[in-house]
């Protein structure tokens, strides 16, 4: 079985459109959620597991980089 694409790239021109009313949608069996791109109004859709995965991977580097500037002072 394949496995769901982690992001979906302009839904705004699709049936996917009503998503953005919802806030997300289970699509494949996986859940996906909105998520703004850029400043003109524009989204996309992306695997809440992977959201997650990239916050948690920002939290670390920042925490990282926070570390190294301590050092620094």
């Amino acid at each position: 079985m394949r496995k769901p694409p982690e992001e979906i790239h302009n839904p705004q021109n699709s049936q996917l459109s009503i998503v953005r009313f919802y806030g997300g949608c289970t699509l494949d069996g996986a859940h996906y959620v909105v998520v703004p791109v850029g400043t003109k109004g524009d989204w996309k859709l992306v695997r809440d597991d992977v959201l997650k995965a990239r916050a948690k991977a920002d939290r670390a580097a920042r925490k990282a980089q926070n570390k190294h500037q301590d050092k620094l002072l």
